[in-house]
């Protein structure tokens, strides 16, 4: 697959040891297909955290 190919050699020609595919996640919850097709490239599933500062 040419993307992945891509992204392989984008990752090794910037020294990187991990390439962030993006979340998969919509304001309605988790796009199941858009995870499937990430996983299919070979990501791997991990947690994102999000801070959030309110203005007093």
């Amino acid at each position: 697959m040419l993307l992945n190919e891509g992204l392989h050699a984008f990752g090794r020609a910037s020294n990187l040891s991990l390439l962030d595919l993006g979340t998969s996640t919509l304001p309605t919850g988790l796009n199941q297909s858009l995870l499937q097709f990430k996983r299919h490239l070979g990501g791997v599933l991990s947690l994102k955290l999000t801070l959030e500062w309110k203005a007093a």
